[in-house]
Formats: structure tokens, sequence, C-alpha cells
């Protein structure tokens, strides 16, 4: 079931104060970088609702090549993909919330914790991509049949 547009912008608007609010309740270390990444995050969340039907287009095209590529390509590609932007939220929220650089949060955990993290990281990895290869999946079909 999909939300109307108006429903959502309604949704984003809500979660956007509540994201806006956040550092009246707790203490964020880089506040401007804080603010400047809501924004951003809204702008491009508004902007992902606005120009939806364009997106599916290029969706159907794209996933279209990508489905010939084959289940283990595309689920390790998205797994990647999941890596990567799991690290990167983790790397960039202990920087902008408590002032913790890469190389400060590297040296205080021991490498025991950190392969731990890493094993765990990799399997919810692992499980974003095969989710992703069956929603991108359904998702064709439905835009498909529809159009």
């Amino acid at each position: 079931m999909r939300l109307s547009k108006f429903k959502r912008f309604i949704f984003l608007l809500i979660l956007f104060i509540i994201l806006l609010s956040i550092p009246f309740f707790s203490d964020i270390y880089y506040i401007s970088f804080y603010y400047l990444g809501s924004i951003c995050l809204i702008t491009f969340s508004i902007y992902r609702i606005a120009w939806e039907e364009k997106k599916d287009k290029q969706f159907l095209k794209r996933w279209h090549n990508a489905r010939k590529q084959g289940f283990k390509l595309n689920v390790f590609r998205e797994s990647t993909k999941a890596f990567v932007l799991m690290t990167l939220s983790i790397i960039i929220i202990q920087f902008i919330v408590y002032g913790r650089t890469p190389v400060d949060i590297i040296s205080k955990v021991s490498i025991n914790l950190l392969i731990i993290l890493l094993i765990i990281l990799s399997m919810f990895s692992l499980i974003i991509g095969i989710v992703t290869w069956y929603e991108n999946n359904k998702k064709y079909n439905r835009l498909y049949n529809k159009g």
C-alpha cells in the first residue's frame, strides 16, 4: 500500500520537525553539520517524492538490464552498497554527534570487537543485498505490468 504524495509530504514534514528538534533534547558536537545534513536529507527526500514517476521510468530501464546480469552479481553489488552506506553512516554519526574521527574510533576499539563489528555489518549487508534483489524484482513487475 503506497501513500499519496500529499500524505508522504505531511509525514516528511513531521520527520523534519522531529529531526530539527533533536538538538534541543540531546547534545550534538557539530551542530552546524547536523543541521546542514538534515536540510540536505530533507531536500533529497522532497526531490524523490516530487519526481517519483521519472525515477520509476529510470528504474524500469536500469533494472531490466541489471536482471540480465543475474542474482549473484546483483546481490554482491547491493551488499557492497549497503556495507559502504552503513559504514559511512556510522562514521558520520559518530563524527557529528560525538566528535569522534574514524582514527579515534578504531584506536579505542579492540581488534576483536572490530572484527566482530565487520562480520555483523557484512551479514546485514548480505541480507540487505538479497532482500533488495527480491524487492527490486517485485517493483519491476508492478511497474512493468502497470505501464
